[in-house]
């Protein structure tokens, strides 16, 4: 799987990878397939799960939440 730390990820992708690897919400190749669709279509790496359909709306709630809670955390 891609390591945090990698400078291939934004700051938000970093975020996003350590909230799916607590969770174990996705197995290495979903990340692999959707980080390289994320190379070709410049999107956000969590639509783009999303709509692979490898994290649902809840986790996508329970990211932005997860999101907003480091954020704070950090001011």
């Amino acid at each position: 799987m891609y390591s945090s730390g990698s400078p291939h990820l934004s700051h938000s992708d970093e975020q996003l990878y350590q909230f799916v690897e607590q969770r174990g919400l996705l197995q290495p190749q979903q990340l692999a397939l959707a980080l390289k669709l994320q190379r070709q279509l410049y999107g956000p790496l969590e639509m783009i799960l999303w709509q692979l359909g490898f994290i649902n709306s809840f986790d996508l709630a329970q990211f932005w939440d997860f999101k907003a809670g480091l954020s704070l955390s950090q001011n």
